[in-house]
């Protein structure tokens, strides 16, 4: 055999018995060791507590997002997230940055709106006539009914935007836009007159 080989094989002999002798302690102390005592107490009558710790988010049963019509930088924020808020409460201060790209795509979509609401009014005005004298069923003259309402809708939508629009152009000067304010003019569909 090879003195280098035997070497390895003495320190390893060595390594494994300095292991062996170490477990047998740690046994043996393991062992020996006192048992486990106990505590006794007196019973008492006393209010049980029962507390647990739970990981997690809490998650809103409703949760609106809220979206501004106009595009700037917000200046002041008045709530919080998770604070209940009203209609015609004042959420925010935005600071406008102009945008002549924006009131021409408004003043263009409210021109749009305008020529496609007195095309479906032309539309309702002929088959009201047909409807009339029988001609067309009730159940087609409701589609021009609604093609009509629908543009009604759009105008009013488009002419508001622009207003808006408007409105962030001349109220610049001031630097701010009041979203309680806009937001309350507008006309809603949902509310009843």
């Amino acid at each position: 055999m090879n003195k280098g080989c035997f070497t390895s094989v003495v320190i390893f002999v060595v390594i494994v018995l300095i292991g062996a002798g170490g477990l047998m302690y740690y046994l043996w102390s393991e062992e020996n060791t006192d048992p486990v005592s106990f505590r006794g107490k007196n019973a008492e009558i006393s209010t049980i507590l029962d507390k647990s710790v739970a990981t997690g988010s809490v998650q809103p049963r409703k949760e609106i997002q809220i979206k501004p019509q106009v595009s700037g930088i917000i200046k002041e924020l008045y709530v919080e997230a998770g604070d209940t808020v009203t209609e015609g409460d004042l959420i925010a201060k935005v600071q406008v940055i102009p945008d002549m790209i924006s009131l021409s795509n408004a003043e263009n979509r409210a021109d749009r709106a305008l020529i496609s609401m007195e095309n479906a009014q032309l539309d309702y005005d002929r088959n009201e006539a047909l409807l009339e004298q029988g001609v067309i069923a009730p159940a087609e003259f409701q589609g021009f009914q609604t093609a009509l309402n629908n543009a009604i809708e759009e105008l009013e939508t488009a002419e508001d935007n622009l207003q808006i629009v408007k409105g962030c152009q001349q109220e610049i000067r001031f630097g701010y836009f009041d979203f309680s304010k806009k937001y309350n003019q507008r006309n809603d569909p949902r509310r009843t007159s």
